[in-house]
């Protein structure tokens, strides 16, 4: 195992000693077999990946859902804003259910965010109100 000193400080705020901010190193291993070893067994490998997968997916679901915007101009009337709510539930369960740990490293808008902006942009389109070019455009832009 290797020690590897993390980029971003380990930061807090104490009640009494105010905000306490500094580096840390952390265990890195080298392959699968130190992994298994470090984790206990392959049966403690497995369970960790699969609780750590879990957080993930719930948290790229969470965030999906917190971060939904409402365009601008929807009446949220209780229909509009019940068909809203399904609508984040249903992508939410698909954003945490095709999660991977392979796609969360990628750069750039994630993909709840870009399905975000495209939420947006059809929450918009079938709202019935009118928009310009422009706010489709920064919409657009949301998901590059």
């Amino acid at each position: 195992m290797k020690f590897v000193l993390q980029d971003k400080a380990v930061t807090t705020d104490h009640p009494k000693l105010g905000k306490i901010e500094f580096k840390v190193e952390v265990g890195e291993v080298q392959d699968v077999e130190e992994m298994i070893k470090d984790c206990g067994g392959a049966e403690n490998a497995v369970a960790f990946y699969n609780g750590q997968r879990a957080t993930n997916a719930k948290n790229t679901a969470r965030a999906y859902a917190r971060n939904y915007e409402v365009a601008e101009g929807v009446e949220l009337t209780d229909e509009v804003k019940a068909s809203l709510v399904k609508a984040v539930q249903e992508k939410g369960q698909s954003l945490a259910r095709d999660y991977s740990p392979a796609t969360d490293t990628e750069r750039g808008p994630s993909k709840a965010k870009k399905a975000q902006a495209f939420d947006q942009i059809a929450a918009l389109v079938s709202s019935g109100t009118e928009f310009t070019k422009e706010q489709l455009f920064a919409l657009l832009a949301q998901a590059k």
